[in-house]
């Protein structure tokens, strides 16, 4: 018997049909070019709400 068989565990196949997400987004140009444009946007947009948060209310 096989080393495998002995000892009770079944190596399953991966799944080759279909790529990982990570391919289909590196594959698509469109979509790599829409992603540059949103990530940053997003974060310069959260980055910019924090830092007019922290600004202290004016008292006179």
């Amino acid at each position: 018997m096989d080393a495998d068989q002995q000892s009770g565990t079944q190596q399953t196949q991966p799944d080759n049909d279909r790529p990982r997400w990570q391919q289909v987004i590196f594959d698509d140009i469109f979509l790599i070019l829409m992603l540059g444009l949103v990530v940053p946007t997003l974060f310069y947009l959260v980055w910019g709400l924090m830092d007019l948060a922290s600004v202290p209310i004016y008292e006179p």
